[in-house]
């Protein structure tokens, strides 16, 4: 089980730039909506965070380094948003695999 938590963004440090290169996959299919928006993370998920809020934790290592949802980091950051939701165990190093967790209201 996980807890969400949120932390400051200005204490997360992101792993990927806001522009990413397409490697040919993706983890996750939903992030196929980064082909369509040149691989852009603020063109591809801007509008949907600010609208509809973030609807997925990012997941941080115990040094506060993005494992997932840098994306959302970047959005966060260009917004100006100061937290955002994480997921707890893999902050204290417990994780051994990157879930997709929804946020809770």
């Amino acid at each position: 089980m996980s807890v969400q938590l949120y932390a400051k963004t200005t204490s997360l440090t992101p792993t990927e730039p806001s522009k990413l290169t397409y490697h040919g996959y993706f983890n996750d299919p939903a992030e196929e909506i980064l082909l369509e928006h040149d691989m852009d993370c603020i063109k591809a998920f801007e509008k949907s965070i600010l609208e509809e809020g973030i609807k997925y934790c990012v997941v941080i290592d115990k040094e506060g380094k993005i494992l997932d949802g840098n994306c959302r980091y970047h959005v966060a950051i260009k917004n100006n948003i100061q937290y955002v939701p994480v997921i707890i165990l893999y902050f204290v190093g417990e994780g051994y695999k990157i879930p997709k967790v929804k946020v809770k209201n």
